[in-house]
């Protein structure tokens, strides 16, 4: 069975804000490798969710940030084609969790983002961001699937 975990490294040069391809729903493989056989997590719609999520395949949902990288929930997402900040929507990916030290910024030769916390949506076997995609909530309050509660 093949699985993809997160590695906990600095995330200080400027790849961490690459652009995302848009794609479907990426999902988990399971078995031989066959992405027919995979699947999504969970779906998650708070940031407090995130860290019982990390290492695995999630959709998250919301509004996408109108920051330089965008994010929706606080996970740096692909947003480029179409450019969705301001607006409401999903991605789906592989969720990586980055712990940045003051240590490891003192010594960054590149422009970064400080210390802290930083939560990243990878599509599966690709370096990019998961892209956003447009999302509109059902009228019932329903997601798309059931809900990310553990």
């Amino acid at each position: 069975m093949k699985l993809l975990i997160g590695l906990l490294v600095p995330c200080t040069l400027s790849a961490c804000g690459s652009v995302g391809s848009p794609s479907e729903p990426v999902v988990e493989e399971t078995g031989s490798g066959d992405s027919s056989s995979a699947r999504i997590v969970a779906v998650v719609t708070s940031a407090d969710q995130l860290d019982q999520y990390v290492g695995e395949v999630i959709t998250i949902q919301g509004v996408v940030s109108n920051t330089k990288i965008p994010t929706i929930l606080g996970v740096d997402v692909g947003s480029f084609d179409p450019d969705l900040r301001g607006q409401l929507a999903q991605a789906s990916g592989l969720l990586q969790k980055t712990l940045v030290t003051e240590e490891q910024v003192a010594g960054a030769d590149s422009a970064n983002r400080g210390a802290g916390t930083f939560y990243r949506l990878e599509e599966i076997h690709s370096d990019h961001e998961a892209a956003a995609r447009p999302w509109r909530p059902d009228p019932a309050g329903q997601t798309d699937r059931p809900s990310a509660d553990r």
